[in-house]
């Protein structure tokens, strides 16, 4: 193997490479985190708290 034809090897190597982890780090390419895959059902689900809810506390510590 001559020396040009084993600098081609090496550079072809590292352009394949260097194309492959520009490809893969695209954003199209990404896998979205889980917090960005469950917000959109997260942000339109509005609980209501029990505790907050219309109780009345009588003298007696009752709720009535």
């Amino acid at each position: 193997m001559s020396q040009t034809t084993a600098l081609a090897v090496l550079a072809g190597t590292a352009l394949g490479v260097g194309l492959w982890l520009t490809f893969t780090g695209l954003p199209v390419m990404r896998r979205r985190s889980f917090a960005d895959r469950i917000y959109p059902q997260l942000k339109t689900i509005e609980l209501q708290s029990r505790v907050s809810g219309n109780f009345k506390l009588t003298a007696g510590g009752r709720l009535d």
